[in-house]
Protein backbone atom coordinates (compact mmCIF):
# COMPACT_ATOMS: atom_id res chain seq x y z
CA UNK A 1 0.00 0.00 0.00
CA UNK A 2 2.72 2.43 1.09
CA UNK A 3 4.86 1.66 -2.28
CA UNK A 4 1.79 2.09 -4.19
CA UNK A 5 1.42 5.26 -2.97
CA UNK A 6 4.32 6.46 -3.19
CA UNK A 7 4.21 5.46 -7.42
CA UNK A 8 0.95 7.19 -7.71
CA UNK A 9 2.53 10.84 -6.02
CA UNK A 10 5.72 10.17 -8.13
CA UNK A 11 3.55 9.57 -11.37
CA UNK A 12 1.50 12.85 -10.96
CA UNK A 13 4.97 14.93 -9.99
CA UNK A 14 6.04 13.73 -13.59
CA UNK A 15 2.83 13.56 -15.49
CA UNK A 16 2.47 16.05 -18.03
CA UNK A 17 -0.59 15.70 -20.06
CA UNK A 18 -2.26 18.66 -21.86
CA UNK A 19 -3.86 19.09 -18.01
CA UNK A 20 -0.34 20.00 -16.73
CA UNK A 21 0.73 22.04 -20.13
CA UNK A 22 -2.44 24.08 -19.52
CA UNK A 23 -2.14 25.04 -15.50
CA UNK A 24 1.79 25.56 -16.61
CA UNK A 25 0.44 27.54 -19.41
CA UNK A 26 -2.12 30.14 -16.60
CA UNK A 27 0.71 30.37 -14.19
CA UNK A 28 2.57 32.05 -16.76
CA UNK A 29 -0.14 33.87 -18.07
CA UNK A 30 -0.92 34.99 -14.80
CA UNK A 31 2.62 35.70 -14.20
CA UNK A 32 3.45 38.03 -17.19
CA UNK A 33 0.26 40.46 -16.32
CA UNK A 34 1.15 40.58 -12.49
CA UNK A 35 4.75 41.19 -14.07
CA UNK A 36 3.75 44.29 -16.41
CA UNK A 37 1.15 45.65 -13.94
CA UNK A 38 3.47 45.27 -10.77
CA UNK A 39 6.09 46.74 -12.56
CA UNK A 40 4.14 50.04 -13.47
CA UNK A 41 1.93 50.42 -10.27
CA UNK A 42 4.96 49.70 -8.04
CA UNK A 43 7.30 52.72 -9.73
CA UNK A 44 4.20 54.79 -9.30
CA UNK A 45 4.01 54.10 -6.44
CA UNK A 46 8.00 54.39 -5.36
CA UNK A 47 7.78 57.69 -7.01
CA UNK A 48 4.98 59.57 -4.66
CA UNK A 49 7.76 58.61 -1.62
CA UNK A 50 11.11 60.73 -1.22
CA UNK A 51 14.35 58.73 -1.18
CA UNK A 52 15.67 59.21 2.51
CA UNK A 53 19.33 60.41 3.44
CA UNK A 54 20.78 60.05 6.82
CA UNK A 55 19.35 63.12 8.03
CA UNK A 56 15.84 61.74 8.32
CA UNK A 57 15.16 60.39 12.10
CA UNK A 58 14.44 57.02 12.83
CA UNK A 59 10.73 57.79 13.52
CA UNK A 60 10.47 59.14 10.51
CA UNK A 61 12.33 56.17 8.30
CA UNK A 62 9.96 54.03 9.86
CA UNK A 63 6.89 56.20 9.46
CA UNK A 64 7.27 56.42 5.68
CA UNK A 65 8.13 52.56 5.27
CA UNK A 66 5.04 51.53 7.17
CA UNK A 67 3.00 53.74 4.23
CA UNK A 68 4.62 52.70 1.75
CA UNK A 69 4.47 49.26 2.72
CA UNK A 70 0.62 49.41 3.44
CA UNK A 71 0.17 51.32 -0.30
CA UNK A 72 2.05 48.56 -1.53
CA UNK A 73 -0.18 45.93 0.21
CA UNK A 74 -3.56 47.57 -0.97
CA UNK A 75 -1.47 47.43 -4.74
CA UNK A 76 -0.99 43.86 -4.69
CA UNK A 77 -4.60 43.39 -3.61
CA UNK A 78 -5.98 45.28 -6.53
CA UNK A 79 -2.83 43.66 -8.74
CA UNK A 80 -4.43 40.20 -7.72
CA UNK A 81 -7.57 41.15 -8.40
CA UNK A 82 -7.23 42.77 -11.95
CA UNK A 83 -5.23 40.19 -13.21
CA UNK A 84 -8.24 37.46 -12.10
CA UNK A 85 -10.31 39.59 -14.44
CA UNK A 86 -8.64 38.51 -17.29
CA UNK A 87 -9.59 35.20 -18.87
CA UNK A 88 -6.90 32.26 -19.46
CA UNK A 89 -6.71 32.29 -23.27
CA UNK A 90 -4.47 28.99 -23.86
CA UNK A 91 -6.31 26.08 -22.04
CA UNK A 92 -5.41 23.03 -24.08
CA UNK A 93 -7.97 20.82 -22.94
CA UNK A 94 -11.49 20.93 -21.67
CA UNK A 95 -10.53 18.78 -19.01
CA UNK A 96 -8.99 21.62 -17.52
CA UNK A 97 -10.48 23.59 -14.52
CA UNK A 98 -8.72 27.12 -14.26
CA UNK A 99 -7.26 27.46 -11.23
CA UNK A 100 -8.43 24.80 -9.50
CA UNK A 101 -5.86 24.66 -6.81
CA UNK A 102 -4.79 28.43 -6.41
CA UNK A 103 -1.36 27.53 -8.29
CA UNK A 104 -1.95 30.94 -10.48
CA UNK A 105 -1.20 32.21 -6.67
CA UNK A 106 2.29 30.82 -7.36
CA UNK A 107 2.74 33.40 -10.18
CA UNK A 108 0.74 36.08 -8.56
CA UNK A 109 3.37 35.81 -5.79
CA UNK A 110 6.99 35.52 -7.09
CA UNK A 111 5.66 38.23 -10.29
CA UNK A 112 4.55 40.77 -7.75
CA UNK A 113 7.90 40.31 -5.33
CA UNK A 114 10.47 40.14 -8.01
CA UNK A 115 9.21 43.72 -9.37
CA UNK A 116 8.67 45.22 -6.42
CA UNK A 117 11.64 44.80 -5.14
CA UNK A 118 13.55 46.11 -8.18
CA UNK A 119 11.03 49.08 -8.25
CA UNK A 120 10.51 50.05 -4.70
CA UNK A 121 14.19 52.13 -4.49
CA UNK A 122 13.12 55.06 -2.40
CA UNK A 123 11.50 51.77 -0.20
CA UNK A 124 15.09 50.23 0.02
CA UNK A 125 17.12 52.76 0.91
CA UNK A 126 15.45 53.44 4.15
CA UNK A 127 15.54 50.39 4.96
CA UNK A 128 19.37 50.97 4.70
CA UNK A 129 19.93 53.77 6.38
CA UNK A 130 17.79 51.62 9.51
CA UNK A 131 20.34 48.54 8.80
CA UNK A 132 23.53 50.84 9.04
CA UNK A 133 21.86 52.93 12.18
CA UNK A 134 21.11 49.25 13.78
CA UNK A 135 24.55 47.24 12.54
CA UNK A 136 22.17 44.47 11.14
CA UNK A 137 24.81 44.58 8.06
Amino acid sequence: MQVQFHNENFQRLIRFDRVRISKLLEIIQHGIVVFVLSFYIGSAIDKYFQKADDSWSNQDLILSLLAQFSILMIAVYYIRKIAEVIPFFFSLTKEYVSNKKGEVLVGYAVATAIIFVGVQKNFLSKIEILKKRFALN
